[in-house]
């Protein structure tokens, strides 16, 4: 799995939609970092879906509840161009809150530059559209999703080719020049100022991105949570996530240890640094809007004349307790780096091949700098 975003910069709304962050927020994590506001209770709750025990709970819409984000917000306003618009989504009796119901929406009739992912009138279960501010469909499944069901959903434009797939499946396409020029957001019903048509059932890894159409033919959708691993996104995510310190038993141990609430694999690195793929720690400078206090290195292989830098998975502990802080993989030129670390605390960065052709190497008692 690819935990980098080559495009996380043009994100403009990124929202896991459930609670394993440890707080009832609806938490954007591009790097506008906006807030969705609730109304009328939207919950989070199991996810059921596929009879699914992961522990997770994902924002649940009860069908009369949404989430919105404050005006002039300009998540979707694409004007002609490229974008694409993601989520995961489950419908619980057909997603009927109401008839129509509006899974997403911006700029409700008459306001122009608009567009929605709706469900049907009243088919249970029902199939999905995407439609202008005025109800005229643009797009629709051909056949109904079942209820109780995760699929994740994508509207792309490419060059004026407007698609919609279905779990990485393409469900059709047409020419479009729509000028999409939307100033206003929300999940669970329409925006109009008494809401309505509400949406029933689960949403959860909602990515939007103008500018990018990331797909243009069938694809395997991306793992669940592989949105939030992104070079600036998992230094926030995951410290929130993995709360509880874990030692590291002796080697070869691959026991499964409870980490927050998620369950992660412990695993024994080779700490013998003279293996080919190295690790090399630098301190990068203060950025706006970021933590002052960061850890960046490179990852090679070794070769003559000169190491080559390549695109490797990288793994930040505590070197006192052995907690896992942060994960990221590396880009194609080899470099990674953390944010929002503790200046007091020295770490240990652990670099894998999972091609199996090099094994994992460790780069311990780093020490993070903060850059003014």
């Amino acid at each position: 799995m690819d935990l980098s975003d080559a495009h996380y910069d043009q994100v403009s709304l990124l929202v896991p939609m459930n609670s394993h962050l440890g707080t009832p927020t609806w938490a954007d994590f591009s790097k506008t970092t906006r807030a969705l506001s609730p109304a009328g209770t939207p919950l989070f709750a199991p996810y059921y879906a596929n009879s699914r025990k992961d522990g997770l709970w994902v924002t649940y819409f009860n069908g009369g509840s949404s989430l919105t984000l404050p005006d002039n917000a300009n998540v979707a306003n694409f004007g002609t161009g490229d974008f694409t618009v993601e989520l995961r989504l489950a419908l619980h009796d057909g997603g009927h809150g109401s008839a129509w119901p509006r899974i997403l929406e911006t700029n409700h009739y008459p306001n122009p530059g608009g567009w929605g992912l709706v469900g049907s009138a009243s088919e249970n279960p029902g199939r999905l559209r995407f439609d202008l501010s005025d109800g005229s469909p643009l797009l629709i499944t051909p056949s109904a999703l079942t209820n109780l069901t995760y699929y994740h959903v994508a509207i792309t434009r490419a060059a004026g080719q407007l698609r919609l797939f279905l779990d990485g499946i393409l469900q059709g396409a047409l020419a479009s020049a729509h000028d999409f020029s939307a100033n206003r957001f929300r999940m669970g019903s329409n925006l109009n100022p008494s809401p309505g048509e509400y949406f029933k059932g689960w949403v959860r890894d909602v990515r939007i991105t103008p500018g990018v159409a990331r797909y243009t033919a069938d694809f395997t959708p991306p793992a669940v949570n592989s949105f939030y691993r992104g070079p600036e996104a998992v230094s926030r995510v995951l410290p929130q996530t993995l709360q509880s310190a874990f030692r590291f038993a002796q080697l070869g141990d691959h026991t499964e240890r409870t980490v927050g609430i998620q369950a992660l694999r412990r695993f024994a690195p080779n700490p013998q640094v003279g293996q080919r793929l190295m690790v090399r720690n630098v301190a990068l400078g203060y950025q706006a809007g970021d933590r002052t206090v960061r850890l960046s290195g490179t990852t090679k292989v070794k070769a003559l004349p000169a190491n080559l830098p390549v695109a490797r998975p990288v793994r930040l502990y505590r070197n006192d307790t052995g907690a896992l802080v942060g994960e990221t993989q590396s880009l194609a030129d080899g470099r990674y780096t953390f944010n929002g670390l503790l200046l007091d605390q020295q770490y240990f960065v652990v670099a894998f091949d999972p091609t199996h052709v090099h094994r994992a190497v460790v780069a311990d008692h780093l020490t993070p700098e903060r850059i003014p």
